[in-house]
């Protein structure tokens, strides 16, 4: 009686074990069909000496292959390469799109997305500095065309087409103060 007794504890106590690494398992390394199908072969075994030996198998695999795969800061450094290289060359769309791709793709590349924030910064500071330029461009052109002009309807529609200039002019100006105040944060 005491040896069924012993024999149910020590399957209850090794089955518990199971489901713990199990669990950590999944917890140590993300969810993929092949360790799934391994759990479930290990679950069904019933032979408890073997089933000790596969488990630790699998334990052992589990946590190698975890530990040898590529963190997502590893992964990020190619596409951190060439967001550098495009900021540096005055590709400042391009920089913008490549770093939302940066943040879509390696979400737990934390320090590789802080170093693209900072560029992020640059690069609409940048733009819009260009922005600011070629706006205050056009409102110097349209002054002089504004007092050149004879005809009456003409010279009302260069208005218009100014005070949506000057708007533009000032809202992207209260842009550059913003990403200016912004970069002071960080």
């Amino acid at each position: 009686m005491s040896g069924k007794v012993t024999y149910f504890m020590q399957e209850k106590a090794y089955f518990s074990s199971i489901i713990f690494m199990f669990i950590l398992s999944f917890v140590v390394m993300s969810v993929n069909s092949w360790v799934v199908y391994l759990h479930i072969v290990v679950l069904s075994c019933t032979f408890v000496g073997i089933m000790k030996h596969i488990l630790l198998l699998i334990t052992l695999a589990t946590m190698l292959l975890s530990s040898c795969s590529q963190s997502d800061e590893d992964r990020a450094k190619p596409l951190l390469a060439k967001i550098d290289s495009l900021y540096k060359s005055g590709n400042y769309r391009v920089t913008l799109d490549s770093i939302t791709l940066l943040r879509d793709r390696y979400p737990k590349a934390i320090e590789a997305r802080r170093h693209a924030l900072e560029i992020w910064h640059g690069a609409s500071l940048k733009m819009a500095q260009e922005d600011v330029a070629k706006t205050d461009v056009q409102l110097q052109e349209i002054g002089l065309q504004i007092n050149q002009e004879q005809d009456r309807y003409r010279h009302n529609l260069l208005l218009v087409k100014r005070d949506s200039l000057q708007a533009r002019y000032e809202a992207m100006c209260g842009v550059v103060r913003m990403i200016r105040m912004r970069q002071k944060e960080h």
